[in-house]
Formats: C-alpha cells, sequence, structure tokens
C-alpha cells in the first residue's frame, strides 16, 4: 500500500488530525527513504618519542603522549603489551613511564646489559589502538667515591715500576677525576691521570741511559731516612679527598761489582781485581783466576787466590778471568766475575840499545821514541846519512820476528846484536 498516498487520502478527510498525520508521514518518509548516517570511531596515534636518554640513578623516564579526533586525552588508556626489559619498567594509565628502580650506567641490568632498555606500549581509546617500540638508554654520571689505596708501601729500592694505585670513582668515571700531590717529597713523585698511578718522577742522569731509581743506602727524601711521605688528592668539582701515604724504600740484596785494573794485561806485570758492593764486603774474598785462549773452555790457574795476579810466559795470547767469592750484607754466597777484554800481551823483548862510532853517538836525538818498554812494537831512532849504527836486543822468545828498518831480522835468538846501515837523514 502507499502510504504517502493513504495518509493524503486522510488528510482530506480528517482536518481535526491534521498536525498529528503530518508528522507521522514525515517520520515515515524519513524512515523509509532517508538511512540515518553513523560516524566511525577515529583510532589514537602516538605522537611521542620512541627513544629516550635517562641518567642512572633516577627512576623517571616520560610522560607518553598521543592524539585522538573524536576521544579526549583523559580518555585514552596507555599499557605495556610486552619487549624484552618489559618486566623494568612501571607504566601508568595515563601514560606516565617510569623505571621500576633506579638503575646503575656501570651495572645495567637490560636483557643484554648493554644499558639500552626496550619496552612495548600501547594506547586505547576503547575501541581502537596503536603502538609504539620503545627504546630507553642510561647516560653515565660521574660518581666520586671515597679514596682507596695503600697508605704505606714497601717499596724495593732499583725497581722501576708503579708505587701503588689509588681509585675514587669506577673505570668509567676516572676520567673526570683530577689527581695531584703535596707533602715533604712529592717533588719525588707523580700521579697519572687518570687512574691514579703513583710513581717515582725520576729524570735520567748523564751518563746513564735510564733513570735513577731510589737507592736505599742513599736515599733523597726530605729527612734522609728512606720513608719518603706524600699526599696524595683527588678532585671532581668541588669534592675532594685526600690521603697521607708513606713509601718505605726496602734493601735488595744487589750484585757486586769487580774491575780489573787493566783491560790489556801484560806478561810480568800484575794485574788487581778490585771488588765493590753496595751491600759491603764482610771479610776476605776468595779469588778464583782463570785463562782462557777463546772465552769458551776456561782452566783454572794454580795457587793463584788472591786479588792480584802476575800473568807469565804461559798465559800470553790468553784472556784473563777472576771471580770473586764472598760475604756481604745479605750473607755468604755472593760472587762477582771479570775477564779482561784483551788476551795477555807477552815480552816481545827484554832489552834493546842502539851505539854508534860516531861523536854524536850519545845525542838525544838518537835515543829510541818511544823510551824502550817490553810490550812496544815499535821504535824509532835517530841517524845520519851512510851512518853505521850497532842495534844491541835480547827477545823474549825465540821465535820472535824483529825488523829493523823495514827488514826482517832472521831468528835473533836469545841475544844478538846487528849493524844497520842508514842513508836517510831520520
Amino acid at each position: 500500500m502507499d502510504i504517502r498516498h493513504h495518509v493524503s487520502d486522510r488528510l482530506c478527510f480528517s482536518k481535526k488530525r491534521a498536525g498529528f498525520m503530518a508528522s507521522l508521514a514525515l517520520a515515515l518518509m524519513v524512515g523509509a527513504g532517508s538511512p540515518a548516517i553513523v560516524h566511525a570511531s577515529a583510532a589514537p596515534e602516538i605522537t611521542s618519542e620512541h627513544a629516550f636518554a635517562v641518567s642512572e640513578g633516577t627512576t623517571d623516564v616520560t610522560t607518553l603522549t598521543a592524539t585522538d579526533t573524536d576521544t579526549a586525552t583523559a580518555d585514552l588508556t596507555w599499557s605495556k603489551t610486552g619487549g624484552a626489559d618489559a618486566g623494568k619498567f612501571n607504566l601508568s594509565s595515563a601514560g606516565v613511564l617510569a623505571f621500576a628502580s633506579e638503575k646503575d650506567f656501570e651495572n645495567p641490568d637490560d636483557d643484554d646489559t648493554d644499558g639500552s632498555y626496550q619496552v612495548t606500549v600501547e594506547v586505547s581509546d576503547g575501541t581502537n589502538t596503536d603502538s609504539a617500540d620503545l627504546m630507553v638508554t642510561l647516560q653515565n654520571v660521574i660518581e666520586m667515591t671515597s679514596l682507596t689505596g695503600p697508605s704505606t708501601v714497601n717499596y724495593e729500592e732499583n725497581k722501576a715500576v708503579r708505587v701503588a694505585t689509588y681509585s675514587a670513582s669506577s673505570e668509567d668515571d676516572a676520567h673526570a677525576l683530577r689527581w695531584s700531590l703535596s707533602g715533604d717529597d712529592a717533588d719525588n713523585f707523580r700521579i697519572d691521570e687518570p687512574g691514579g698511578a703513583l710513581r717515582f718522577d725520576i729524570d735520567p742522569v748523564s751518563p746513564d741511559i735510564f733513570a735513577q731509581q731510589p737507592d736505599y743506602e742513599d736515599p733523597e727524601d726530605d729527612d734522609e731516612d728512606g720513608i719518603y711521605k706524600v699526599t696524595v688528592q683527588v678532585r671532581r668539582g668541588n669534592e675532594s679527598h685526600t690521603l697521607d701515604v708513606e713509601v718505605t724504600i726496602t734493601d735488595q740484596n744487589e750484585a757486586g761489582d769487580l774491575t780489573l785494573s787493566s783491560t790489556r794485561p801484560e806478561q810480568g806485570e800484575a794485574v788487581t781485581a778490585n771488588l765493590t758492593d753496595e751491600d759491603d764486603v764482610v771479610g776476605t774474598p776468595t779469588y778464583t783466576w782463570e785463562r782462557s785462549d777463546g772465552r769458551r773452555d776456561w782452566v783454572t790457574i794454580s795457587g793463584a787466590t788472591g786479588a792480584s795476579y802476575t800473568p807469565t810466559a804461559g798465559e800470553t795470547g790468553h784472556f784473563l778471568r777472576v771471580t770473586a767469592s764472598y760475604e756481604d750484607g745479605h750473607g755468604t754466597g755472593q760472587s762477582a766475575t771479570a775477564s779482561s777484554k784483551e788476551v795477555v800481551v807477552g815480552k816481545l823483548l827484554h832489552s834493546l840499545t842502539a851505539a854508534t862510532d860516531d861523536s854524536d853517538g850519545g845525542a838525544t836525538w838518537r835515543q829510541f821514541r818511544p823510551a824502550f818498554e817490553s810490550g812496544t812494537l815499535h821504535y824509532s831512532v835517530g841517524c845520519n846519512n851512510s851512518d853505521t849504527m850497532s842495534l844491541t836486543l835480547a827477545a823474549a822468545d825465540a821465535d820472535a820476528r824483529i825488523a829493523v828498518n823495514g827488514v826482517q831480522v832472521e831468528n835473533p835468538g836469545a841475544e844478538t846484536a846487528t849493524t844497520v846501515s842508514q842513508s836517510v837523514e831520520g
């Protein structure tokens, strides 16, 4: 049935109920020809940053934000939905994100212990949602602790190592601390930055290559008692700590030093061994002398047990070595050794003289230069043109080779005389 036609007929028939019928017709027409429009609810959108940096020692992270075109911000609801470190956070329904407890930069407790915490959050308007993966990274805060390290140190003489190490922070914070020294003996030390490593500050002294480290027998502290006093101070901003330190130099069993009076020993000339020891020599040392023709196989020289030894013809061409056995301030069993740098030189001549028949034979310019000495290998002597000079020489060894004016004298034997004719002034 056509409702509009039916209504129209009734309107004509009954003027009394016209107002009611008109309203009915309008309602029906709307219902039949114009469907009602239903608007869909808009989804919320998270507007907060997804990465945050938070100083260690705090819990507050941030208040999350989101927008929704048809829902008031106060009506949006926040929650955690996942993430490796979700359990480390608290998140209120209003979007306030915080650590559940304070975090330590030096000892993070996130899932992979790298100091970056991960959590996934969600916001809802009751119908629709939006989510985001968040990253919260810890930032270091310089923290100075109490000053730790030894206040008394025993330091062995002649060492080149650090005295002690001091600390007043974690390793990560050490770079921000400033160290300094004061006290009676502060000039003898330095302290490294960062790290608080206390060392003796001694520059090399010529002619030594290496620095002279503290010496028990020769202390250089202010009162020369071998106990160095220094105050270590560390500072961070207006905060500082100090520690008084005493460094005691202890005695070391130092090796003795043995030297020879001659580096080029000669037959018939005494060689003396000189022994020194920083720890003092107690009593009389015992000496053992040896010889070797190649510094490998050493043979003990019988009866040579004193500090001095005079090489014989048997030692010529051999190296000498001597060992001193003795007692020092640290006890018995000490020893020191020295050897010659060159072999023993044998006496080449017992004597050498020159004679001439002319009136100038005794002139100073006819004397040997240099003066005769058994170990000297070369001489010169003045003469006139066509001068005749007689040389008298005695060799220490029958096999000695002697050349006069460049001409070798054949087998001079134990003693011989030769005549030299010189035609060149000299």
